[in-house]
């Protein structure tokens, strides 16, 4: 499931971004600029919602795995991640508590057997409230823009964090500010894309959401 739900989200990217790929880096005061513009979009953001689509690619799969589901965020470390297909499968954090809900089955996840996941919410939740854009510790960051976004390339530093990420990037809409895309290149040439839509900001989202039971 967690090899899946990551190769499947860069087949989606290639695809969109195939006509799109006249990226430049960004530096210098545009650089200080774009910065400035996604925290103070972020600043205004108290939850959000949207579907999303996730495109799997693997070498062992003739075809690409799509699959769409529901994430949901909610400031104070609340985020969930739902697929709609059968199995059902969530994820959920509520704070530092971790669940997942397999079918009926749900679990407390104390150690990495989740990582990838863990590292989705948790970068989703540093896009947001403005993080990522500094962090210097766990990522090497580069930064690229076409027409229509603004991309940041993370690559990890942590040699744990190799053995399942070689690169993530974050396309941010140049238009909102807001994150479109998300890809994540694993290290056997596998890869994920995941495109999110109609983004829907501070609506009212219950806590009981991310407590799964």
């Amino acid at each position: 499931m967690i090899k899946s739900f990551f190769s499947l989200i860069l087949i989606l990217l290639s695809c969109q971004l195939g006509a799109q790929n006249d990226y430049k880096p960004v530096t210098g005061n545009t650089l200080t600029q774009y910065k400035t513009q996604i925290k103070a979009k972020n600043l205004q953001i108290n939850s959000l919602t949207c579907p999303f689509t996730q495109t799997k690619n693997m070498s062992i799969l003739k075809t690409p795995n799509v699959t769409k589901g529901f994430m949901y965020f909610k400031k104070n470390e609340k985020f969930r991640w739902e697929y709609v297909n059968n199995p059902t499968f969530i994820f959920a954090q509520n704070g530092k508590t971790i669940y997942t809900k397999s079918g009926d089955k749900v679990q407390i996840i104390k150690d990495n057997s989740v990582i990838l996941y863990q590292q989705i919410s948790k970068l989703v939740m540093q896009s947001i409230n403005g993080e990522i854009l500094e962090n210097n510790k766990e990522f090497t960051t580069k930064f690229e823009e076409n027409g229509s976004f603004i991309k940041i390339i993370l690559e990890p530093k942590q040699r744990n964090m190799k053995k399942f990420i070689a690169s993530i990037q974050l396309l941010i809409d140049k238009k909102s500010y807001l994150a479109s895309q998300f890809i994540l290149n694993e290290p056997n040439g596998d890869n994920t894309i995941i495109k999110f839509e109609k983004v829907k900001l501070n609506q009212n989202i219950d806590d009981s959401i991310f407590i799964l039971k």
